[in-house]
């Protein structure tokens, strides 16, 4: 019985061989036209929406108000953070001394704070994420909505997010940065209204 023995390649150089001869098909066509002249790019970094000298005010508001809101409670967990420190100094001097013994209550004590700080921080964040769901409302769809209007009023049909998207493919060194531009833009069209 004489087998035959087959050869197959493997599939991811299967796949490159057909992208290869695919590029070399596009190569011999006639060039496409310049993505450039057929869409207007813009980037935008939204992080300066709320953590910039200038930024959207309605934002700016919203963070103040936390900020306010929260500092009793931010507070209440740095005070307990240094006692833990504190605690933690002591026992690790006490430590290097040959004749020093941690007491058993410290240690107590130092892992009771420690949980108290992990529920107080849980309870913090859960609080933040809530209460700015709440002060902030209808805002990020209204920023949004503002921001598709200043687009179409200047042409641009394709905005990048660069502080999203921070390993972007390509050159754009070309494409504007709109992001103070739109703020200026969007806290304008506030006075406008108000």
């Amino acid at each position: 019985m004489n087998q035959m023995s087959r050869s197959y390649l493997p599939l991811p150089l299967v796949s490159f061989l057909f992208a290869l001869m695919g590029n070399v098909i596009l190569a011999q066509s006639p060039a496409p036209t310049p993505f450039s002249t057929i869409s207007k790019i813009a980037l935008m970094d939204t992080d300066k929406f709320d953590n910039y000298q200038s930024p959207i005010k309605e934002y700016a508001e919203v963070y103040a108000q936390l900020e306010k809101e929260l500092a009793p409670k931010l507070a209440d967990l740095t005070a307990r953070n240094q006692v833990i420190k504190t605690l933690s100094d002591e026992m690790l001097a006490c430590s290097k001394l040959p004749e020093c013994e941690i007491s058993n209550r410290k240690l107590e004590q130092a892992r009771l704070l420690s949980l108290e700080i992990r529920e107080k921080k849980e309870d913090y964040d859960t609080y933040l994420e809530k209460r700015t769901e709440e002060l902030k409302g209808g805002l990020d769809k209204k920023v949004r909505d503002q921001l598709r209007k200043f687009a179409a009023e200047r042409g641009i049909k394709l905005i990048f997010d660069i502080s999203k998207n921070k390993p972007l493919i390509g050159d754009l060194s070309d494409c504007p940065d709109v992001t103070t531009e739109f703020i200026d833009y969007y806290n304008r069209s506030l006075a406008v209204k108000n």
